[in-house]
C-alpha cells in the first residue's frame, strides 16, 4: 500500500467519504499521524538496515560527514574480508578498534517520509496498523463515542505492532505461544 491507499483506508476507518474534497480536508492530519506511527515503528521496532562501503580517515575514524544522509544508528562494521570491527562512539564520529582500508557499515536508516507515492518499508502485513493509528489520532479529540472507537483502533495497532521484529532478524522469538 502506498501513502494514498493508506490515507483512503484511514478515511474509511473514521467513517468519512473518500472523495477528493474530504481527502483534502484531512490530508495533513492523516499524513502527520501516519508518519508518526511509521517513523516510530521503524526507529524502535523494525529498524530497517542498509550497507555502505566507507573509507576511514587516517586515525581510523569514520567522520559524521562521511555517513549517509539517512543514517540513524550503526548496526555493525566489517572489514574487507568480512570480519567484524569493534567501534566506539566519539564526538567526531565512529572510532574503529583497528586500522582498515575499507569498511562496510551496516546501519539502521531513517526511511523517507510517507506521502501519496511512498510505500512503507515495513512488511505489508503491518500497513493497516499504520492506518489504525492514524484513525486513532484523528478520532481521539472527538466525543465519547468517537473516543471509544478510537481506543479500538489503538488497541488493534498495538496488537499488530507487537509482532513486528527487526529487519533481517530471523533469530528473534516473538511471544506466539498461547
Amino acid at each position: 500500500m502506498n501513502g494514498r491507499e493508506l490515507a483512503t483506508l484511514v478515511l474509511r476507518n473514521i467513517g468519512e467519504d473518500e472523495d477528493t474534497v474530504t481527502y483534502g480536508e484531512y490530508a495533513d492530519r492523516i499524513y502527520a499521524a501516519l508518519n508518526e506511527a511509521y517513523q516510530q515503528a521503524c526507529a524502535f521496532r523494525y529498524r530497517p538496515r542498509k550497507k555502505v562501503e566507507i573509507l576511514p580517515q587516517e586515525e581510523s575514524v569514520i567522520s559524521l560527514d562521511s555517513l549517509p544522509e539517512d543514517y540513524y544508528a550503526p548496526h555493525s562494521i566489517t572489514d574487507g574480508q568480512g570480519y567484524g570491527v569493534m567501534f566506539a562512539w566519539e564526538p567526531d564520529g565512529l572510532r574503529l578498534g583497528r586500522k582498515c582500508d575499507v569498511v562496510t557499515l551496516d546501519y539502521i536508516y531513517r526511511p523517507p517520509v510517507l506521502d501519496e507515492d511512498v510505500t512503507p518499508v515495513l512488511p505489508p502485513v503491518f500497513h493497516t496498523a499504520l492506518a489504525d493509528y492514524a484513525a486513532f489520532r484523528i478520532m481521539i479529540p472527538g466525543g465519547k463515542q468517537s473516543q471509544a472507537r478510537a481506543d479500538l483502533f489503538y488497541a488493534n495497532y498495538q496488537r499488530v505492532m507487537v509482532q513486528l521484529t527487526p529487519m533481517g532478524d530471523a533469530c528473534t522469538f516473538v511471544n506466539r505461544y498461547r
